[in-house]
């Protein structure tokens, strides 16, 4: 810490080297010898009635008394730090420690370790308001304000960060500007804190000292230097009005020992009334005239020097000038770079007489980036990998006042692509793409479309199935229900009349087995289990034995000992079915035949069923047609085998002469219907 007395002595508290005082140009050390606990200063002041205090590092407060100094208070038995000293008009000294805030006034020693947490840490920095309150920047504790006997705590709930605050200023406008531990400098008005950092053009995020040079500038003690900056960019920045400041930075080029400023300690700096700036540093103390401060008006020179792809230098040609590629009037150099993943680097340099090695750069490769990237100092940027295409690198320079220069340097570079990775491939990729999406979405509507129709078509030969079903039990069951029970009836009535009696029973018996037959043949035909070629031929061959055999008709069988394993549907099924069962019923009432002859053949093309039988025979040109009322005119009903042939997609040869028999050839196709019969 630094302080200046009325007198005009600077005192300078050391870390190790105890206090030293400047008079009349010379130095004194005042050290324990002098009365001192310790050489370990961090705070050094005057009050208003001219005692010098200086506070130690765990070794409690001193007053200056004649040239020695005299332990106050008891702070040295809490081995506290006394970091901060700050005098109060009123007389009022406020006393900032490792564990809180201690206030000396009227003789009286009063402490607020905590005050609602503002105060609770270690305390830095110390600074009084335009309207009579005391601001106490604390480490990791946030701000506090002490206005009218009350504590307030001003933390991140007002947008304040948790860092350490290291300096306080309040401006005559009566904003307070607050320097931190590595987040910049902020402004705390009305309320709202806005931080300003390194984005915004600072050369560094630690604060240490804030001071005002009276010509509307505020100067900074920071890590990489003093920093003038205007409050009015200050203002403009902090309000949103303004992207980057503009700032002067003075380094070891103008004088300075170091770049490292010293913080945390308060006070941390003054101005004295011939306006030089005084700030305390690493090396030394530094003194600032601003006045004699001169502006480096002359922009310095930007220009890329090297370019290096995977550390071997490239190739640059030289291209001529284009005014609507580049800013400057100098050529575009062009490099290439081959396919693949490569490591660009770019050195650059700029001119400057003044300072340079502060002067500042900032790059934007287009059209990658959108707005320039502040780098610093550092004068070589790296890329790991470039996408295939073109660019234009740009880098641009500005001296240590902020001055930018006029025209930039660029550099023009064309990443060459893999064929896979040209516009053409992309381009057929994607129409490829998109066809194959395309055939992907026109080939699932046709699957769900033949679907829906497989789908609607089982719907509806099941209600085929459904409708022929109760077609047939109305048609057979139905009807010798009907007749079973007018034979009960007389039979009923003729009990008195045995011989009539037992015929209406015969008829009843006669009708009830072919009801049980008639029931079977239904329950067969709906039953998924018969769905096979091989129970549809077991059952015609079984069919024919008893219905033969009962007309007394020899029964001759040609059938394959094994049959495919072919799957029949239930509808292809019954009518079949019938129509033998029609065929083999005109055999018995009509044919006078003694002998029948049943071949079944599975043929290349189809399944056939043939009956031959040795009967009388008859005219096939006198068949008897089918009438408008749909009823037959006699009993031979091959009508009704056409029709149910034709249903399911066969057909029906008949072969006969008059005096040598008849034959009747069923055949359904393998494709009949849409492939009625098919492999299992």
């Amino acid at each position: 810490a630094i302080a200046r007395a009325r007198n005009g002595d600077v005192w300078a508290a050391s870390e190790g080297a105890g206090l030293y005082r400047l008079q009349n140009n010379l130095w004194t050390n005042f050290s324990v010898e002098s009365g001192l606990s310790n050489t370990f200063v961090w705070s050094v002041t005057e009050d208003s009635r001219g005692n010098i205090w200086a506070g130690t590092w765990g070794g409690g407060l001193f007053r200056l008394d004649g040239d020695r100094f005299v332990r106050q208070f008891d702070l040295d038995q809490r081995g506290e730090a006394v970091t901060a000293l700050h005098e109060f008009p009123d007389g009022t000294l406020w006393i900032g420690s490792s564990v809180g805030l201690i206030r000396w006034s009227n003789n009286k020693l009063e402490r607020f370790a905590a005050f609602g947490g503002a105060a609770a840490g270690d305390v830095r920095a110390l600074a009084a308001g335009r309207d009579g309150q005391l601001w106490v920047g604390t480490q990791g504790s946030g701000l506090g304000r002490f206005q009218d006997g009350k504590f307030q705590t001003i933390g991140q709930t007002n947008g304040l960060p948790p860092d350490d605050i290291l300096s306080l200023y309040e401006d005559a406008d009566r904003t307070l500007w607050i320097g931190t531990f590595d987040r910049g400098m902020g402004r705390y008005r009305d309320g709202r804190y806005t931080a300003i950092t390194m984005k915004n053009g600072l050369p560094n995020n630690v604060i240490g000292h804030i001071e005002d040079d009276e010509m509307g500038n505020l100067w900074l003690n920071t890590q990489r230097g003093l920093v003038r900056v205007s409050k009015k960019d200050l203002n403009a920045c902090a309000d949103g009005h303004l992207r980057n400041l503009s700032t002067l930075v003075l380094g070891k080029g103008d004088g300075l020992p170091t770049l490292a400023g010293s913080s945390g300690f308060s006070p941390s700096g003054f101005r004295s009334p011939d306006g030089r700036l005084w700030f305390p540093t690493a090396r030394g103390i530094a003194v600032v005239k601003p006045r004699a401060v001169r502006t480096n008006n002359v922009p310095p020179s930007v220009r890329i020097e090297e370019l290096f792809v995977d550390s071997q230098p490239a190739n640059v040609v030289e291209l001529p000038a284009r005014s609507s590629a580049i800013q400057s009037n100098q050529p575009l150099r062009a490099i290439e770079l081959p396919p693949g993943r490569h490591q660009l680097d770019i050195a650059f340099t700029g001119v400057s007489f003044t300072s340079p090695d502060r002067v500042r750069f900032k790059y934007r490769l287009e059209p990658l980036d959108k707005d320039w990237t502040d780098y610093g100092t550092s004068r070589r940027v790296t890329y790991s990998f470039l996408p295939p295409g073109k660019y234009t690198f740009r880098v641009n320079a500005c001296n240590s006042d902020g001055l930018w220069s006029e025209t930039d340097d660029a550099v023009a570079i064309n990443v060459l692509p893999y064929f896979w990775q040209t516009w053409w491939f992309k381009t057929m990729l994607g129409v490829v793409g998109v066809g194959v999406v395309g055939y992907g979405f026109y080939f699932e509507s046709r699957r769900r479309l033949r679907l829906k129709l497989e789908r609607i078509a089982r719907e509806r030969e099941l209600e085929r199935e459904r409708a022929r079903i109760a077609q047939d039990i109305h048609d057979d069951l139905g009807a010798s229900l009907t007749r079973i029970g007018m034979l009960s009836e007389s039979a009923t009535e003729d009990l008195q009349d045995p011989p009539r009696a037992a015929a209406s029973l015969n008829q009843i018996y006669s009708t009830a087995r072919d009801l049980t037959r008639a029931m079977d043949e239904i329950v067969w035909a709906v039953n998924p289990r018969h769905d096979t070629l091989d129970s549809l031929t077991n059952y015609i061959t079984r069919f024919a034995h008893d219905f033969l055999s009962a007309a007394h008709i020899r029964c001759r069988l040609d059938a394959p000992m094994q049959v495919a394993d072919l799957t029949v549907r239930s509808e292809i099924r019954h009518n079949l079915f019938l129509a033998f069962k029609e065929t083999l019923n005109n055999v018995a009432k009509h044919s006078k035949a003694t002998e029948a002859r049943i071949s079944i053949d599975l043929a290349q093309h189809g399944f056939r069923l043939a009956v031959a039988d040795n009967g009388c025979g008859f005219d096939p040109a006198c068949t008897p047609v089918r009438p408008a009322n749909g009823r037959m005119v006699s009993g031979y009903g091959i009508a009704g085998i056409r029709t149910r042939l034709e249903q399911i997609g066969g057909n029906v040869s008949i072969t006969s002469q008059p005096g040598k028999g008849t034959q009747v050839e069923l055949f359904i196709p393998l494709p009949a219907i849409g492939g009625v019969l098919s492999h299992n």
